[in-house]
């Protein structure tokens, strides 16, 4: 159930910008291993659309996110 929670919160940081994740998640190496661990996992990586990234920028564009301008 954990997996389940945060593997879409992992994905958002790569989304949004990876140097961001790698800030946040720099000096978390257990963290990191998960992250990436997830991020292999073809139920992960299947979950979502090829153009998800685009889709999740425009939507943070479209709300005003103060982190879609980064």
């Amino acid at each position: 159930m954990v997996d389940a929670v945060y593997a879409p919160l992992f994905r958002y940081f790569e989304s949004i910008d990876a140097t961001v994740a790698h800030q946040i998640f720099d000096g978390l190496p257990r963290i990191s291993a998960w992250r990436e661990a997830l991020e292999a996992r073809s139920s992960v990586r299947d979950a979502v659309v090829e153009d998800y990234a685009d889709r999740f920028q425009t939507h943070l564009r479209q709300q005003g996110a103060l982190i879609a301008a980064a």
